[in-house]
């Protein structure tokens, strides 16, 4: 298993904490998908490695944590990269103090 930089989003494996795509490779990763070289060449590098999609970050431990998936993170105006899932699990912990969110992007005018 190994992390490799994203440097679009910010994942970098020089950090502090490591932080990058994950990818696999060993005998139980599969060789290529049937007659379709060119999906194949989409997840598998020309060394054998699994492009997984995931971003992890290694931890201390040694192990590997899934951040979120690299299609899914989203860059915000300052430049710093959330991954959607990550607020999605702290909604519901203030479920009974959000009673209404009202977001509008054009202004109406009432004569």
């Amino acid at each position: 298993m190994q992390l490799r930089d994203v440097p679009s989003l910010g994942l970098s494996t020089e950090a502090e904490y490591p932080r990058g795509e994950i990818y696999l490779k060993g005998n139980s990763v599969f060789k290529g998908y049937f007659k379709n070289p060119e999906i194949t060449k989409l997840v598998l590098d020309e060394d054998g490695w699994l492009r997984l999609g995931d971003a992890g970050v290694l931890n201390k431990n040694g192990s590997i944590s899934i951040i979120e998936r690299i299609g899914e993170m989203k860059k915000l105006q300052n430049g710093y990269f959330i991954a959607p899932q990550k607020l999605e699990n702290i909604y519901p912990q203030f479920q009974s103090s959000i009673k209404f969110t009202w977001m509008s992007t054009q202004h109406t005018t009432f004569a």
